[in-house]
């Protein structure tokens, strides 16, 4: 594949490599055979795409995707540039080029297609962590996880109904903090559940929650609880007096200490 313009040792090539595709009906088979074992490109255009498209094969069979990085370089060759040129010349593409591409899952739209890696990301993270409470900062295989959440929940009233319904189906969390507090909730009722009451030690641990924690928080937020929040931890026997319990006995001058 050589440049037009291209000279090789002081030889114009790239003119006589012009030439012998023009004359190419007309070359002697001798010629052509030669030429076809040293691996010729008839046709430059045709050749070139050949090459990006085992690049993007490559890639695949890497990456398990086709979301090629705009200036992303596969082997010394510029790949996302290669998949930006497909995507503009998407309607002048001929039908069984586009079949091949379709065939490995070629991501036509960029947008929709860092959509789908997230989601494959949050899908990786549900199953090895058994929840999405993705941290603000988490990277999954490379990948801005935690950013990705946030957005999805900043733009959760202008999401498709088909993306919310395929998040709320993986358990996503549109309210972390609401989520966190029904954890530590379950694991309260856990507690209660093994122990008979709600006295939980400042340190305790509630299968690798810091139940202990969560506990005092509730206390020293006792004041901007929400009603339903604090009947719900009342109906469970919870401690909000972390000396004594809810129905403390105060000792009074006068009063039988028994």
């Amino acid at each position: 594949r050589v440049p037009q313009l291209f000279a090789e040792g002081g030889f114009r090539l790239g003119g006589w490599v012009t030439v012998q595709r023009t004359k190419k009906d007309q070359m002697s088979a001798d010629r052509r055979q030669r030429l076809e074992a040293l691996g010729f490109a008839w046709d430059p255009l045709a050749d070139a795409w050949e090459e990006g498209f085992s690049k993007l094969e490559a890639f695949k069979a890497k990456e398990g995707h086709c979301r090629v990085a705009a200036l992303h370089i596969e082997d010394g060759y510029k790949l996302g540039q290669w998949v930006r040129v497909r995507r503009r010349s998407e309607g002048q593409t001929p039908a069984n080029l586009l079949q091949r591409l379709n065939a490995i899952d070629f991501v036509w739209d960029p947008i929709s297609g860092a959509w789908e890696e997230g989601f494959s990301k949050l899908e990786a993270f549900k199953a090895r962590e058994g929840h999405c409470r993705v941290p603000d900062k988490f990277i999954e295989d490379g990948f801005n996880l935690g950013s990705w959440v946030h957005n999805q929940r900043t733009n959760k009233t202008q999401m498709s109904a088909d993306r919310r319904q395929r998040l709320e189906a993986l358990g996503f969390v549109w309210d972390p903090l609401a989520d966190a507090w029904e954890e530590g909730f379950s694991k309260l009722e856990a507690f209660k559940a093994r122990e008979g009451h709600c006295r939980v030690p400042q340190k305790f641990k509630e299968d690798g929650f810091r139940l202990g924690v969560w506990v005092g928080n509730q206390r020293h937020k006792n004041d901007q609880m929400s009603a339903d929040r604090r009947q719900r931890l009342e109906a469970i026997g919870f401690v909000w007096n972390a000396r004594g319990g809810n129905n403390l006995w105060q000792f009074k001058p006068g009063r039988s200490s028994l």
